[in-house]
């Protein structure tokens, strides 16, 4: 393959001394590891990968979802609700530009699909989570409804077509 070196054991000899002193520091920067469960009350041996101790964390990132230690969602609902609100801010300046079937297009393409992406977690969730959920998407209706801060969430969602959470 172009590009990629392949080392024998043999050759790995042959390499300088402080060019493998450099390999095993970016090998021990780049070790990172996450023990999932559920109480925090199981103690660990410390983790090693050749020797080389592996770094605890609590989170994981991985194809857009975050992954907690100790098994709950509330990282990942955090993160898509702040991913939410900065594209609802972006659009605040052109609400009075653009139609509301053009916002409602955006709605559907660029903010909806953060929350379908959360749905199958939606039902195990706290209810400060929830709220804070149900908040982000009633800023979203008034953006695209046009309506004023006050509105009935309910008569909002209805009005527009869209789903409760």
């Amino acid at each position: 393959v172009c590009g990629m070196l392949y080392l024998k054991p043999v050759d790995i000899k042959c390499l300088p001394s402080y060019v493998l002193c450099f390999l095993l520091c970016l090998i021990q920067n780049s070790i990172a590891g996450v023990v999932f469960q559920r109480s925090r009350r199981i103690s660990m041996t410390p983790l090693t990968f050749a020797g080389i101790p592996i770094k605890q964390k609590t989170l994981h990132k991985h194809l857009g979802l975050v992954f907690q230690s100790d098994l709950k969602w509330n990282e990942h609902c955090w993160e898509k609700a702040g991913k939410m609100i900065k594209i609802i801010n972006m659009l605040k300046p052109f609400k009075k530009l653009l139609s509301r079937e053009v916002l409602n297009k955006i709605y559907i393409t660029y903010i909806r699909p953060h929350i379908e992406y959360m749905i199958p977690m939606l039902g195990k969730l706290p209810s400060y989570i929830m709220t804070q959920l149900e908040s982000v998407q009633y800023d979203a209706a008034l953006l695209v409804s046009g309506c004023i801060k006050g509105s009935s969430y309910k008569l909002l969602l209805k009005e527009l077509g869209w789903n409760s959470l």
